[in-house]
Protein backbone atom coordinates (compact mmCIF):
# COMPACT_ATOMS: atom_id res chain seq x y z
CA UNK A 1 0.00 0.00 0.00
CA UNK A 2 1.51 3.42 -0.77
CA UNK A 3 2.05 5.55 1.87
CA UNK A 4 0.45 9.49 1.25
CA UNK A 5 0.80 12.24 3.62
CA UNK A 6 -0.27 15.98 4.01
CA UNK A 7 -1.36 17.79 0.74
CA UNK A 8 -1.41 14.81 -1.14
CA UNK A 9 -3.62 12.76 1.07
CA UNK A 10 -6.16 15.68 1.05
CA UNK A 11 -5.77 15.54 -2.68
CA UNK A 12 -5.75 11.32 -2.77
CA UNK A 13 -9.05 11.61 -0.51
CA UNK A 14 -11.32 14.59 -2.26
CA UNK A 15 -10.24 12.54 -6.03
CA UNK A 16 -11.16 9.21 -4.01
CA UNK A 17 -15.02 10.96 -3.56
CA UNK A 18 -14.98 12.64 -6.69
CA UNK A 19 -14.75 8.99 -7.84
CA UNK A 20 -16.86 7.70 -5.84
CA UNK A 21 -19.56 10.04 -6.78
CA UNK A 22 -19.19 9.64 -10.59
CA UNK A 23 -19.28 5.98 -9.97
CA UNK A 24 -22.55 6.24 -8.53
CA UNK A 25 -24.01 8.63 -10.82
CA UNK A 26 -23.30 7.01 -13.87
CA UNK A 27 -23.53 3.30 -12.65
CA UNK A 28 -19.94 2.70 -13.72
CA UNK A 29 -18.27 -0.63 -11.81
CA UNK A 30 -14.82 -1.07 -12.34
CA UNK A 31 -11.85 0.80 -13.34
CA UNK A 32 -10.44 1.85 -17.22
CA UNK A 33 -7.08 -0.17 -16.80
CA UNK A 34 -7.25 -3.54 -18.72
CA UNK A 35 -6.26 -6.66 -17.39
CA UNK A 36 -2.74 -7.66 -17.51
CA UNK A 37 -1.68 -10.83 -19.87
CA UNK A 38 -1.91 -13.82 -18.40
CA UNK A 39 1.54 -14.97 -17.01
CA UNK A 40 3.17 -18.03 -19.13
CA UNK A 41 4.22 -19.53 -16.27
CA UNK A 42 3.59 -20.69 -12.50
CA UNK A 43 5.21 -17.78 -11.39
CA UNK A 44 3.92 -14.31 -11.91
CA UNK A 45 5.42 -12.50 -14.67
CA UNK A 46 5.60 -8.87 -15.38
CA UNK A 47 4.12 -6.97 -19.00
CA UNK A 48 4.63 -3.67 -17.80
CA UNK A 49 3.36 -1.76 -14.83
CA UNK A 50 0.66 0.28 -15.10
CA UNK A 51 0.80 4.05 -15.63
CA UNK A 52 -1.35 6.42 -13.94
CA UNK A 53 -2.42 9.32 -16.21
CA UNK A 54 -1.56 12.92 -15.28
CA UNK A 55 -4.52 14.41 -13.34
CA UNK A 56 -6.85 16.69 -15.30
CA UNK A 57 -7.87 18.49 -12.18
CA UNK A 58 -9.49 21.80 -12.72
CA UNK A 59 -7.12 24.61 -12.20
CA UNK A 60 -8.18 27.47 -9.38
CA UNK A 61 -9.97 29.49 -10.77
CA UNK A 62 -7.49 32.52 -9.72
CA UNK A 63 -5.46 31.19 -12.17
CA UNK A 64 -5.41 33.74 -15.63
CA UNK A 65 -6.67 32.48 -19.10
CA UNK A 66 -3.52 31.72 -21.73
CA UNK A 67 -3.44 34.63 -24.08
CA UNK A 68 -4.17 34.03 -27.60
CA UNK A 69 -1.26 31.39 -29.03
CA UNK A 70 1.80 32.44 -30.77
CA UNK A 71 3.32 29.34 -32.54
CA UNK A 72 6.95 30.00 -33.81
CA UNK A 73 9.98 27.21 -34.66
CA UNK A 74 12.56 27.07 -32.50
CA UNK A 75 14.71 23.87 -32.63
CA UNK A 76 12.66 21.06 -33.25
CA UNK A 77 9.83 22.17 -31.31
CA UNK A 78 6.58 24.34 -32.48
CA UNK A 79 6.51 26.51 -29.09
CA UNK A 80 4.02 29.11 -28.06
CA UNK A 81 5.98 32.27 -27.58
CA UNK A 82 3.07 33.67 -26.21
CA UNK A 83 1.89 31.57 -23.52
CA UNK A 84 5.42 31.29 -21.51
CA UNK A 85 6.21 28.62 -19.19
CA UNK A 86 8.13 30.29 -16.43
CA UNK A 87 9.19 32.84 -18.93
CA UNK A 88 9.87 30.03 -21.38
CA UNK A 89 8.41 29.82 -24.47
CA UNK A 90 5.65 26.97 -24.33
CA UNK A 91 6.30 23.17 -25.21
CA UNK A 92 2.94 21.01 -26.29
CA UNK A 93 3.47 18.23 -23.98
CA UNK A 94 0.88 15.83 -21.10
CA UNK A 95 1.85 16.81 -17.99
CA UNK A 96 0.91 16.38 -14.52
CA UNK A 97 -2.05 18.72 -13.24
CA UNK A 98 -0.60 22.47 -12.94
CA UNK A 99 2.63 21.82 -14.29
CA UNK A 100 3.94 22.89 -17.97
CA UNK A 101 7.36 22.38 -20.10
CA UNK A 102 9.55 25.18 -21.44
CA UNK A 103 12.41 25.16 -23.91
CA UNK A 104 15.54 26.31 -22.73
CA UNK A 105 18.00 25.30 -24.93
CA UNK A 106 18.17 24.02 -28.77
CA UNK A 107 21.08 23.04 -30.78
CA UNK A 108 20.16 25.81 -33.26
CA UNK A 109 21.48 28.61 -31.22
CA UNK A 110 24.34 30.85 -31.41
CA UNK A 111 27.29 29.14 -29.43
CA UNK A 112 26.01 25.60 -30.03
CA UNK A 113 25.40 25.49 -34.22
CA UNK A 114 28.78 27.12 -34.48
CA UNK A 115 30.48 24.57 -32.24
CA UNK A 116 30.98 22.46 -35.25
CA UNK A 117 29.75 18.62 -34.43
CA UNK A 118 26.59 17.58 -33.20
CA UNK A 119 25.18 19.02 -29.77
CA UNK A 120 23.81 15.93 -27.40
CA UNK A 121 23.45 16.97 -24.19
CA UNK A 122 23.09 14.53 -21.61
CA UNK A 123 23.47 15.82 -18.33
CA UNK A 124 23.76 19.38 -16.72
CA UNK A 125 23.94 20.77 -13.28
CA UNK A 126 23.42 24.24 -12.01
CA UNK A 127 26.31 26.30 -10.68
CA UNK A 128 26.55 25.94 -6.80
CA UNK A 129 27.33 29.30 -6.91
CA UNK A 130 25.36 31.04 -9.44
CA UNK A 131 21.88 29.95 -9.28
CA UNK A 132 20.84 30.95 -13.10
CA UNK A 133 24.28 29.38 -14.74
CA UNK A 134 24.00 25.70 -16.09
CA UNK A 135 26.79 23.38 -17.18
CA UNK A 136 25.93 21.26 -19.73
CA UNK A 137 27.86 17.86 -20.37
CA UNK A 138 27.51 17.38 -24.44
CA UNK A 139 28.48 13.63 -25.50
CA UNK A 140 29.34 15.16 -28.81
CA UNK A 141 27.81 12.36 -30.78
CA UNK A 142 29.56 9.97 -28.97
CA UNK A 143 33.20 10.18 -30.65
CA UNK A 144 36.66 9.88 -29.73
CA UNK A 145 37.13 12.94 -27.80
CA UNK A 146 34.26 14.56 -29.32
CA UNK A 147 32.47 15.63 -26.03
CA UNK A 148 32.26 19.47 -24.80
CA UNK A 149 31.34 21.28 -21.79
CA UNK A 150 29.08 24.54 -21.72
CA UNK A 151 28.08 27.55 -19.45
CA UNK A 152 24.85 28.34 -19.91
CA UNK A 153 23.64 31.52 -18.73
CA UNK A 154 19.84 31.12 -18.07
CA UNK A 155 19.31 34.66 -16.98
CA UNK A 156 19.54 35.93 -20.34
CA UNK A 157 16.65 35.75 -23.28
CA UNK A 158 17.76 33.24 -25.14
CA UNK A 159 20.63 32.40 -22.86
CA UNK A 160 24.09 33.31 -23.26
CA UNK A 161 25.76 30.11 -23.86
CA UNK A 162 30.01 29.73 -23.97
CA UNK A 163 32.02 26.70 -24.83
CA UNK A 164 34.21 25.68 -21.48
CA UNK A 165 36.08 22.63 -22.41
CA UNK A 166 37.09 20.65 -25.47
CA UNK A 167 37.41 16.95 -26.31
CA UNK A 168 35.88 15.25 -23.54
CA UNK A 169 35.85 11.86 -24.13
CA UNK A 170 32.31 10.26 -24.61
CA UNK A 171 31.43 12.17 -21.47
CA UNK A 172 27.42 10.99 -19.62
CA UNK A 173 27.91 12.09 -16.15
CA UNK A 174 28.05 15.07 -14.20
CA UNK A 175 28.11 16.11 -10.43
CA UNK A 176 28.72 18.86 -7.97
CA UNK A 177 31.32 16.78 -5.27
CA UNK A 178 32.29 17.97 -1.83
CA UNK A 179 34.21 20.70 -2.56
CA UNK A 180 31.98 22.51 -5.29
CA UNK A 181 33.79 21.37 -7.76
CA UNK A 182 31.83 19.60 -11.52
CA UNK A 183 32.94 16.13 -11.59
CA UNK A 184 32.43 14.81 -15.33
CA UNK A 185 32.42 11.39 -16.39
CA UNK A 186 34.47 10.10 -19.81
CA UNK A 187 34.52 6.54 -20.67
CA UNK A 188 38.19 5.90 -18.96
CA UNK A 189 37.84 8.09 -16.59
CA UNK A 190 36.46 10.84 -13.99
CA UNK A 191 37.63 14.06 -14.02
CA UNK A 192 37.10 17.57 -12.14
CA UNK A 193 36.70 21.19 -12.32
CA UNK A 194 37.09 24.12 -10.90
CA UNK A 195 34.07 26.12 -12.01
CA UNK A 196 34.82 29.10 -10.61
CA UNK A 197 37.98 29.70 -12.15
CA UNK A 198 38.19 32.09 -15.25
CA UNK A 199 39.91 28.87 -17.35
CA UNK A 200 37.76 26.19 -16.35
CA UNK A 201 39.59 23.66 -19.03
CA UNK A 202 43.14 24.50 -17.32
CA UNK A 203 41.69 23.08 -13.89
CA UNK A 204 40.99 19.93 -14.91
CA UNK A 205 41.96 16.94 -12.16
CA UNK A 206 41.86 13.06 -12.89
CA UNK A 207 40.12 11.84 -9.96
CA UNK A 208 39.64 7.98 -10.85
CA UNK A 209 41.18 6.32 -13.95
CA UNK A 210 41.98 3.44 -15.93
CA UNK A 211 38.01 2.07 -16.19
CA UNK A 212 37.07 -0.71 -18.57
CA UNK A 213 36.39 0.47 -22.47
CA UNK A 214 36.83 -2.42 -24.36
CA UNK A 215 35.56 -5.47 -25.59
CA UNK A 216 37.94 -8.00 -24.28
CA UNK A 217 39.63 -9.67 -27.38
CA UNK A 218 38.01 -7.51 -29.65
CA UNK A 219 39.17 -4.17 -31.11
CA UNK A 220 36.54 -2.07 -30.55
CA UNK A 221 34.35 -0.10 -27.21
CA UNK A 222 31.86 -2.05 -25.04
CA UNK A 223 28.50 -1.47 -25.94
CA UNK A 224 28.10 0.37 -22.63
CA UNK A 225 30.95 2.36 -21.54
CA UNK A 226 29.10 5.19 -20.02
CA UNK A 227 31.19 6.41 -16.39
CA UNK A 228 27.69 7.04 -15.07
CA UNK A 229 28.05 7.87 -11.17
CA UNK A 230 26.35 9.28 -8.35
CA UNK A 231 27.53 10.26 -4.83
CA UNK A 232 25.91 8.93 -1.69
CA UNK A 233 25.69 11.08 1.50
CA UNK A 234 29.20 10.21 3.06
CA UNK A 235 30.57 11.46 -0.43
CA UNK A 236 31.39 7.77 -1.29
CA UNK A 237 31.16 7.97 -5.20
CA UNK A 238 29.14 4.96 -7.01
CA UNK A 239 30.16 3.38 -10.66
CA UNK A 240 28.70 2.04 -13.18
CA UNK A 241 30.49 -0.29 -15.07
CA UNK A 242 28.12 -1.21 -18.06
CA UNK A 243 28.59 -4.81 -19.81
CA UNK A 244 30.08 -5.10 -23.15
CA UNK A 245 27.44 -6.04 -25.03
CA UNK A 246 23.69 -7.27 -24.74
CA UNK A 247 23.47 -10.67 -23.84
CA UNK A 248 26.94 -11.10 -23.74
CA UNK A 249 27.03 -13.13 -27.06
CA UNK A 250 30.60 -12.96 -27.34
CA UNK A 251 31.24 -15.44 -24.89
CA UNK A 252 28.36 -17.41 -26.17
CA UNK A 253 29.98 -17.49 -29.76
CA UNK A 254 33.55 -17.53 -28.19
CA UNK A 255 35.78 -20.09 -30.19
CA UNK A 256 37.12 -23.18 -30.10
CA UNK A 257 33.22 -23.61 -27.98
CA UNK A 258 31.13 -21.28 -26.16
CA UNK A 259 31.47 -19.95 -22.62
CA UNK A 260 29.92 -21.46 -19.06
CA UNK A 261 29.37 -17.88 -17.89
CA UNK A 262 30.03 -14.79 -19.33
CA UNK A 263 33.01 -13.12 -19.18
CA UNK A 264 32.14 -9.95 -17.74
CA UNK A 265 31.87 -12.06 -14.49
CA UNK A 266 35.75 -12.65 -14.41
CA UNK A 267 35.93 -8.99 -15.99
CA UNK A 268 34.23 -7.59 -13.09
CA UNK A 269 32.35 -5.90 -15.54
CA UNK A 270 28.51 -5.71 -15.71
CA UNK A 271 28.77 -4.25 -12.42
CA UNK A 272 28.20 -0.73 -10.15
CA UNK A 273 31.80 -0.12 -7.70
CA UNK A 274 31.62 1.88 -4.69
CA UNK A 275 34.33 3.97 -4.07
CA UNK A 276 35.20 5.33 -0.24
CA UNK A 277 35.73 8.96 0.09
CA UNK A 278 38.80 10.19 1.58
CA UNK A 279 40.96 13.04 2.70
CA UNK A 280 44.69 12.87 1.81
CA UNK A 281 47.47 14.67 3.56
CA UNK A 282 46.90 18.05 1.86
CA UNK A 283 43.22 17.64 2.59
CA UNK A 284 42.20 17.05 -1.10
CA UNK A 285 39.45 14.96 -1.46
CA UNK A 286 40.49 11.33 -2.89
CA UNK A 287 38.49 8.05 -3.27
CA UNK A 288 40.08 4.82 -2.20
CA UNK A 289 40.30 1.40 -4.73
CA UNK A 290 36.79 0.11 -5.47
CA UNK A 291 34.77 -2.72 -4.20
CA UNK A 292 31.98 -4.39 -6.58
CA UNK A 293 28.51 -4.11 -4.83
CA UNK A 294 26.77 -5.50 -7.61
CA UNK A 295 27.33 -8.01 -10.46
CA UNK A 296 25.46 -9.01 -13.17
CA UNK A 297 23.55 -5.67 -14.29
CA UNK A 298 23.63 -4.78 -17.96
CA UNK A 299 23.83 -1.16 -17.69
CA UNK A 300 23.59 0.76 -14.65
CA UNK A 301 23.00 4.83 -16.11
CA UNK A 302 20.30 5.31 -13.98
CA UNK A 303 21.40 5.55 -10.21
CA UNK A 304 20.03 7.49 -7.25
CA UNK A 305 21.08 7.65 -3.45
CA UNK A 306 18.74 8.12 -0.92
CA UNK A 307 19.55 10.29 2.13
CA UNK A 308 18.80 7.39 4.13
CA UNK A 309 21.67 5.59 2.47
CA UNK A 310 20.18 3.56 0.11
CA UNK A 311 20.85 3.73 -3.74
CA UNK A 312 19.15 2.26 -6.25
CA UNK A 313 19.50 1.34 -9.91
CA UNK A 314 17.15 1.47 -13.22
CA UNK A 315 18.21 -1.47 -14.88
CA UNK A 316 18.09 -1.34 -19.04
CA UNK A 317 17.14 -4.57 -19.95
CA UNK A 318 18.06 -7.11 -22.87
CA UNK A 319 16.71 -6.24 -26.21
CA UNK A 320 14.16 -9.05 -27.34
CA UNK A 321 12.47 -7.99 -29.91
CA UNK A 322 8.88 -8.49 -28.38
CA UNK A 323 7.37 -5.38 -27.15
CA UNK A 324 6.19 -6.01 -23.98
CA UNK A 325 9.51 -8.23 -22.71
CA UNK A 326 11.75 -8.24 -20.71
CA UNK A 327 10.95 -5.60 -18.30
CA UNK A 328 13.03 -3.04 -17.31
CA UNK A 329 14.04 -3.16 -13.76
CA UNK A 330 14.27 -0.95 -10.62
CA UNK A 331 16.48 -2.78 -8.30
CA UNK A 332 18.20 -2.16 -4.85
CA UNK A 333 21.90 -2.27 -4.83
CA UNK A 334 22.45 -0.88 -1.12
CA UNK A 335 21.67 -1.71 1.96
CA UNK A 336 22.68 -5.92 0.46
CA UNK A 337 19.87 -8.21 1.62
CA UNK A 338 22.20 -10.96 2.62
CA UNK A 339 24.47 -12.40 -0.37
CA UNK A 340 22.19 -11.35 -2.82
CA UNK A 341 24.85 -9.40 -4.91
CA UNK A 342 24.25 -10.92 -9.07
CA UNK A 343 20.96 -9.53 -10.27
CA UNK A 344 20.62 -11.77 -13.04
CA UNK A 345 22.33 -10.69 -16.00
CA UNK A 346 22.72 -12.25 -18.48
CA UNK A 347 21.14 -15.35 -17.39
CA UNK A 348 17.47 -14.66 -16.09
CA UNK A 349 14.91 -11.70 -16.75
CA UNK A 350 12.01 -10.74 -15.30
CA UNK A 351 11.74 -12.14 -11.60
CA UNK A 352 12.83 -15.49 -12.43
CA UNK A 353 13.19 -16.16 -16.24
CA UNK A 354 16.10 -17.91 -17.16
CA UNK A 355 17.28 -16.77 -21.11
CA UNK A 356 17.51 -20.33 -23.03
CA UNK A 357 21.01 -18.90 -24.63
CA UNK A 358 22.62 -19.29 -21.03
CA UNK A 359 20.69 -22.85 -20.37
CA UNK A 360 24.42 -24.34 -19.41
CA UNK A 361 25.65 -21.70 -17.12
CA UNK A 362 23.82 -23.28 -14.07
CA UNK A 363 22.74 -20.07 -12.79
CA UNK A 364 19.62 -20.53 -11.01
CA UNK A 365 17.21 -17.84 -11.50
CA UNK A 366 14.89 -18.67 -8.49
CA UNK A 367 15.77 -16.83 -5.74
CA UNK A 368 14.35 -19.46 -3.43
CA UNK A 369 17.03 -22.02 -5.28
CA UNK A 370 20.11 -19.48 -5.43
CA UNK A 371 21.17 -17.41 -2.30
CA UNK A 372 23.55 -15.01 -4.51
CA UNK A 373 20.43 -13.94 -6.81
CA UNK A 374 18.41 -10.89 -6.24
CA UNK A 375 15.84 -10.38 -7.76
CA UNK A 376 14.24 -7.14 -9.24
CA UNK A 377 12.36 -4.64 -6.06
CA UNK A 378 9.72 -3.73 -8.76
CA UNK A 379 9.21 -3.59 -12.72
CA UNK A 380 9.17 -0.04 -15.34
CA UNK A 381 8.22 -0.38 -18.41
CA UNK A 382 9.32 -3.19 -21.10
CA UNK A 383 12.18 -1.23 -23.09
CA UNK A 384 11.51 1.82 -21.59
CA UNK A 385 15.01 2.54 -21.17
CA UNK A 386 15.48 4.37 -17.77
CA UNK A 387 18.93 6.30 -17.97
CA UNK A 388 17.91 9.07 -15.24
CA UNK A 389 17.09 8.53 -11.47
CA UNK A 390 16.30 11.49 -9.29
CA UNK A 391 14.38 11.90 -5.91
CA UNK A 392 12.70 15.76 -5.94
CA UNK A 393 13.60 17.57 -2.74
CA UNK A 394 11.89 21.12 -4.65
CA UNK A 395 9.09 23.44 -4.28
CA UNK A 396 6.52 21.66 -6.48
CA UNK A 397 3.92 20.14 -3.78
CA UNK A 398 2.83 17.29 -6.33
CA UNK A 399 6.52 15.78 -6.68
CA UNK A 400 8.12 16.60 -3.45
CA UNK A 401 9.64 13.76 -2.07
CA UNK A 402 9.01 11.57 -5.15
CA UNK A 403 11.16 9.12 -7.37
CA UNK A 404 11.34 10.52 -10.45
CA UNK A 405 12.83 8.01 -13.48
CA UNK A 406 13.22 8.88 -16.49
CA UNK A 407 12.49 6.57 -19.79
CA UNK A 408 14.71 7.50 -22.84
CA UNK A 409 13.52 4.29 -24.99
CA UNK A 410 12.49 4.89 -28.40
CA UNK A 411 9.34 2.12 -28.18
CA UNK A 412 5.86 3.16 -26.88
CA UNK A 413 6.53 2.47 -23.28
CA UNK A 414 9.51 4.94 -23.52
CA UNK A 415 10.35 8.88 -23.98
CA UNK A 416 8.26 9.75 -20.79
CA UNK A 417 8.89 11.06 -16.97
CA UNK A 418 7.26 9.02 -14.35
CA UNK A 419 7.80 8.94 -10.55
CA UNK A 420 6.86 6.99 -7.46
CA UNK A 421 6.04 7.62 -3.86
CA UNK A 422 8.65 6.32 -1.68
CA UNK A 423 8.75 5.42 2.00
CA UNK A 424 11.56 6.80 4.64
CA UNK A 425 14.12 4.22 3.44
CA UNK A 426 13.63 5.77 -0.24
CA UNK A 427 12.13 2.77 -1.98
CA UNK A 428 9.31 2.31 -3.54
CA UNK A 429 6.59 -0.36 -2.61
CA UNK A 430 6.96 -3.30 -4.67
CA UNK A 431 3.68 -2.99 -5.45
CA UNK A 432 3.95 0.83 -6.39
CA UNK A 433 2.49 1.72 -10.04
CA UNK A 434 4.17 4.91 -11.50
CA UNK A 435 2.29 8.22 -12.05
CA UNK A 436 2.74 9.96 -15.62
CA UNK A 437 4.67 13.32 -14.76
CA UNK A 438 5.41 14.89 -18.68
CA UNK A 439 4.41 12.32 -21.60
CA UNK A 440 2.85 12.56 -25.05
CA UNK A 441 5.99 13.10 -26.65
CA UNK A 442 5.07 11.16 -30.20
CA UNK A 443 6.47 12.37 -33.30
CA UNK A 444 4.22 14.75 -34.87
CA UNK A 445 4.02 17.85 -37.12
CA UNK A 446 4.49 19.88 -33.69
CA UNK A 447 7.42 18.19 -32.45
CA UNK A 448 9.52 15.24 -32.42
CA UNK A 449 9.73 11.97 -30.58
CA UNK A 450 10.74 12.68 -26.95
CA UNK A 451 14.75 12.09 -26.29
CA UNK A 452 14.54 12.72 -22.02
CA UNK A 453 18.22 11.61 -20.62
CA UNK A 454 18.43 13.08 -17.26
CA UNK A 455 16.57 15.96 -14.87
CA UNK A 456 18.39 18.16 -12.27
CA UNK A 457 16.81 20.37 -10.08
CA UNK A 458 17.05 23.87 -10.50
CA UNK A 459 17.42 26.36 -7.39
CA UNK A 460 13.46 27.68 -7.28
CA UNK A 461 12.48 23.70 -7.21
CA UNK A 462 11.93 23.65 -11.36
CA UNK A 463 12.99 20.90 -13.02
CA UNK A 464 15.61 20.83 -15.84
CA UNK A 465 15.24 18.01 -18.55
CA UNK A 466 17.99 17.39 -20.89
CA UNK A 467 17.12 15.75 -24.47
CA UNK A 468 20.14 14.25 -26.13
CA UNK A 469 18.84 12.94 -29.76
CA UNK A 470 16.89 16.34 -29.98
CA UNK A 471 19.67 18.94 -28.68
CA UNK A 472 17.57 20.74 -26.12
CA UNK A 473 16.98 21.47 -22.58
CA UNK A 474 13.47 21.67 -21.20
CA UNK A 475 12.30 22.93 -17.94
CA UNK A 476 9.12 21.71 -15.85
CA UNK A 477 7.73 24.62 -13.86
CA UNK A 478 4.03 25.37 -12.10
CA UNK A 479 1.69 26.48 -14.63
CA UNK A 480 0.46 30.33 -13.95
CA UNK A 481 -2.39 29.84 -16.73
CA UNK A 482 -5.70 28.10 -16.31
CA UNK A 483 -5.52 25.30 -18.24
CA UNK A 484 -3.26 23.72 -21.29
CA UNK A 485 -5.02 24.61 -24.50
CA UNK A 486 -5.96 22.25 -27.55
CA UNK A 487 -2.92 21.02 -29.51
CA UNK A 488 -2.73 20.12 -33.17
CA UNK A 489 -3.75 16.76 -31.96
CA UNK A 490 -7.19 17.40 -33.16
CA UNK A 491 -5.45 17.94 -36.63
CA UNK A 492 -6.01 15.83 -39.35
CA UNK A 493 -2.48 14.40 -40.28
CA UNK A 494 -0.58 15.60 -43.32
CA UNK A 495 1.98 12.43 -44.43
CA UNK A 496 4.74 12.64 -46.73
CA UNK A 497 4.35 10.73 -50.63
CA UNK A 498 6.48 8.13 -50.39
CA UNK A 499 8.15 7.32 -54.02
CA UNK A 500 8.67 3.66 -55.46
CA UNK A 501 11.97 3.87 -54.48
CA UNK A 502 11.16 3.94 -50.81
CA UNK A 503 8.31 1.50 -51.02
CA UNK A 504 10.49 -0.91 -52.17
CA UNK A 505 13.14 -0.54 -49.24
CA UNK A 506 10.46 -0.43 -47.15
CA UNK A 507 8.72 -3.65 -48.18
CA UNK A 508 12.37 -5.70 -49.10
CA UNK A 509 14.68 -4.26 -46.08
CA UNK A 510 12.99 -2.14 -43.39
CA UNK A 511 10.22 -4.20 -42.77
CA UNK A 512 11.48 -7.64 -42.57
CA UNK A 513 15.00 -6.36 -40.82
CA UNK A 514 13.81 -3.19 -38.94
CA UNK A 515 10.09 -3.97 -37.86
CA UNK A 516 10.59 -6.07 -34.96
CA UNK A 517 12.12 -3.88 -32.86
CA UNK A 518 11.15 -0.21 -34.45
CA UNK A 519 7.77 0.31 -34.90
CA UNK A 520 8.11 3.53 -36.14
CA UNK A 521 8.75 1.05 -40.14
CA UNK A 522 5.66 -0.33 -39.42
CA UNK A 523 2.41 0.15 -41.04
CA UNK A 524 1.71 1.73 -44.80
CA UNK A 525 4.92 3.33 -46.31
CA UNK A 526 3.83 6.77 -46.69
CA UNK A 527 3.17 6.62 -42.84
CA UNK A 528 7.01 5.21 -42.05
CA UNK A 529 8.56 7.49 -44.29
CA UNK A 530 6.68 10.49 -42.59
CA UNK A 531 7.47 8.81 -38.90
CA UNK A 532 10.84 8.19 -40.02
CA UNK A 533 11.84 12.14 -41.04
CA UNK A 534 9.93 13.29 -37.98
CA UNK A 535 12.04 11.15 -35.52
CA UNK A 536 15.61 12.39 -37.45
CA UNK A 537 16.95 8.76 -38.90
CA UNK A 538 17.00 10.81 -41.96
CA UNK A 539 18.43 13.82 -40.42
CA UNK A 540 22.06 14.62 -40.59
CA UNK A 541 24.02 16.72 -38.00
CA UNK A 542 26.97 18.67 -39.58
CA UNK A 543 29.68 16.26 -41.06
CA UNK A 544 27.76 13.24 -40.70
CA UNK A 545 25.49 11.16 -42.79
CA UNK A 546 21.77 10.82 -41.65
CA UNK A 547 21.18 8.97 -38.65
CA UNK A 548 19.99 6.04 -40.12
CA UNK A 549 23.04 5.21 -42.47
CA UNK A 550 25.01 5.93 -39.14
CA UNK A 551 23.32 2.99 -36.89
CA UNK A 552 23.35 0.63 -40.19
CA UNK A 553 26.41 1.18 -41.80
CA UNK A 554 29.67 -1.22 -41.45
CA UNK A 555 32.29 -0.13 -38.39
CA UNK A 556 29.24 1.33 -36.58
CA UNK A 557 28.88 1.35 -32.72
CA UNK A 558 26.24 -0.83 -31.75
CA UNK A 559 25.42 -1.35 -35.27
CA UNK A 560 22.02 -2.78 -36.31
CA UNK A 561 20.06 -5.12 -36.25
CA UNK A 562 20.95 -6.80 -33.31
CA UNK A 563 19.95 -9.97 -34.98
CA UNK A 564 23.02 -9.64 -37.77
CA UNK A 565 24.01 -7.49 -40.47
CA UNK A 566 22.02 -6.36 -43.42
CA UNK A 567 23.56 -7.75 -46.52
CA UNK A 568 25.29 -5.92 -49.21
CA UNK A 569 22.04 -5.79 -51.06
CA UNK A 570 20.03 -4.01 -48.26
CA UNK A 571 23.18 -1.91 -47.26
CA UNK A 572 23.15 -0.61 -51.15
CA UNK A 573 19.29 0.17 -51.15
CA UNK A 574 19.51 2.12 -47.80
CA UNK A 575 22.61 3.90 -49.27
CA UNK A 576 20.82 4.81 -52.86
CA UNK A 577 17.77 6.30 -51.01
CA UNK A 578 19.96 8.35 -48.20
CA UNK A 579 22.12 9.85 -51.44
CA UNK A 580 25.24 8.19 -49.50
CA UNK A 581 28.20 6.68 -50.40
CA UNK A 582 28.24 2.83 -48.87
CA UNK A 583 31.53 2.08 -47.19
Amino acid sequence: MRRVGGARATRAIAASITLLALALALGCSGGSSAPSPAPSSPSPQPTSPPLTPPPTTPAPSAAPAAPPPRIEGRGPYQVDVARDCDGWPYVSLTVSDRLCVGLVVHRGMEGLASSGGPFRPRTLVEDPSHADVLWVIDAGGHRDRGGRLYRVDASARPPAIVRAVDHLDRPHQGAIGPEGWLYVGEVSRIVRFDLAASDVAATREVVIEGLPTQIPGRDRIRFHPLSAFVFTPEWDLVLNRGSSTDHCQESIVAPPEPQPRCHDEAEETASVVRYTHTLDAEGRHTWSSPRVIARGLRNSVALAAHASGTILQGENGVDFPEDDRPAEELNVLWPLEGERVHFGWPYCFDRDRADERWSRAGFACDPALNARYAPPHLFLPAHGAPLGLVYYEGAIDALRGDLLVVLHGYRSRGHRVIAFDVGPDGRPARDASPREIVSGWSASDTGPRGAPVSTALAHDGALYLVEDNNGTVLRIAPDAYAASRATSAGHAEILEHADARFVALHRDVLVPRCAHCHEVVRGEADQALTTLRREGWLRADPGEAPLLWERVRPGADRRMPMDGTLRDDELHAIAAFLGVEPR
